[in-house]
């Protein structure tokens, strides 16, 4: 009702139906967290309270099952472009302004969550301009195998967030077609999970799309 977009992705330690569903817990977590918030808080403290409520609660109620996810999780302003996130132990952000790939990206400040109960997670901040680019993804993206044994590698990831593209869509089509290409006939030895943001137009934001040839979340 207030105009934000949140959006999170995340990657659970393990696999298996055991993890796919503690991805549903820490998603129904931080989406209930956020969605119950007090009308008015800032979107930083929303985070920070969103995060350390789903951090807590899987670090102290399943802690036998030693079960953690790292995590970026941000609220985006479409209308200032202004992005408040965290992230929790997750593989850095992609943020491309003016056709080039910011040095220093978005990277971890914290554990995963739910490895520990208490740890504080602050949230920063940035602003996604006209013309920007966000590329959020999962570790399965860089370490994707060729049959070869070649990964397909951090330096292409951030190649890949600069190609020609009229859409998010676009452009995450384009990133599957070339992992597809690279691992070719060879079996995954893990999912991906990819998210990007365009801000094409001055004042509003496109929706952020995700997807890729094995996804996780978000869907």
């Amino acid at each position: 009702d207030d105009g934000l977009l949140a959006f999170a992705v995340a990657d659970v330690y393990d696999k298996g139906v055991g993890a796919a569903l503690y991805m549903a817990l820490f998603r129904s977590l931080l989406r209930i967290s956020l969605q119950q918030a007090p009308p008015g808080q800032p979107a930083a403290q929303r985070l920070e309270r969103a995060v350390a409520f789903t951090n807590d609660y899987v670090a102290t109620v399943h802690a036998r099952d030693n079960m953690f996810a790292t995590t970026f999780v941000a609220i985006v302003d479409p209308a200032s472009g202004r992005m408040d996130y965290i992230n929790a132990g997750h593989d850095a952000a992609l943020l491309l302004r003016q056709g080039q790939v910011q040095s220093q990206s978005l990277p971890p400040q914290g554990l995963a969550l739910g490895m520990m109960a208490g740890q504080a997670h602050r949230a920063c901040c940035t602003r996604i301009s006209a013309g920007d680019r966000l590329l959020v993804y999962s570790d399965g993206l860089p370490e994707a195998l060729s049959p070869q044994n070649q990964d397909f590698g951090e330096e292409r990831v951030r190649e890949a967030v600069a190609w020609p593209a009229d859409s998010p869509q676009t452009l995450l089509t384009s990133i599957r077609c070339a992992l597809d290409s690279h691992v070719g006939d060879r079996e995954p030895h893990d999912d991906v999970t990819l998210l990007c943001l365009f801000h094409s137009v001055p004042g509003r934001s496109s929706v952020p799309s995700n997807g890729a040839s094995r996804t996780r979340w978000p869907s």
